[in-house]
């Protein structure tokens, strides 16, 4: 049996437009305009769920996978899977598609945004779509989409909305942090594994200790600098663990 795709229109979504008469009138007011937010949604186990767009549209387009799978193809490139835990950018302008696998359709967390701040944003981390989450950013990101449903759900104005906007930019934080994380052997749900690398040099203040013992300990890659583990705790000093004694 053949099923028709679709776009939209699933059991259970959420679906928000942001008025172009509201974003005139809110263009008006003293908030940041470096955001904004035109349609926000969530889509579950979006069976058939299918986009093309010839040609792209006027925003940029986040969809973060919170189950399931899907693909997508950005300027006719191959297609690209995303799973679970993963999120990707779609450049404004541009042509893509995207859509749901058959076997375990995605439910996918989307939003549809613009701002000055955008095309140097993306070109800094496009290259690392799809980008892997982990679980407690992926549980901080669908946390943050259900805090604007819940906004969204009741009427608001300009000061919510600039709300919903700053929320959407600290989502928008977690994939540089998280791009970096990665590239030095690290995840940001690895704050345990980088309080016991802690305790471990402290415990050895009276010994040099190598890389490979430190990875060895930890499960870190031995390639991780000791620098990157202080500052990613919060540590101002970033060869504070060398010059202790």
């Amino acid at each position: 049996m053949i099923r028709e795709k679709k776009a939209e229109g699933f059991e259970n979504e959420q679906f928000f437009v942001v008025s172009n008469l509201f974003l005139t009138d809110y263009l008006k007011n003293p908030y940041p305009h470096s955001l904004l937010i035109t349609l926000m949604g969530y889509f579950p186990r979006a069976l058939n769920h299918y986009m093309k767009r010839p040609e792209g549209c006027g925003t940029a387009l986040l969809i973060y996978c919170g189950a399931g799978s899907g693909f997508y193809s950005i300027n006719g490139s191959p297609a690209k899977t995303l799973s679970a835990g993963q999120l990707v950018i779609l450049p404004p302008h541009t042509p893509h598609e995207y859509g749901a696998s058959e076997d375990k359709p995605w439910s996918i967390y989307w939003v549809h945004f613009k701002g000055p701040f955008y095309p140097p944003f993306y070109k800094a981390v496009s290259p690392y779509f799809p980008v892997s989450t982990g679980d407690i950013m992926g549980d901080r990101i669908k946390g943050i989409f259900n805090r604007c449903f819940c906004l969204l759900q009741l009427p608001y104005q300009k000061e919510e909305y600039f709300y919903l906007c700053q929320m959407v930019s600290v989502m928008l934080s977690i994939i540089p942090c998280t791009v970096k994380q990665s590239t030095i052997g690290l995840t940001l749900d690895g704050s345990e594994g980088i309080e016991r690398a802690i305790g471990f040099m402290r415990s050895h203040l009276h010994k040099r200790i190598t890389g490979a013992e430190l990875a060895e300990y930890t499960h870190f890659s031995s390639n991780l600098p000791v620098r990157d583990i202080a500052l990613t705790y919060g540590i101002e000093d970033p060869y504070y663990f060398l010059v202790r004694e």
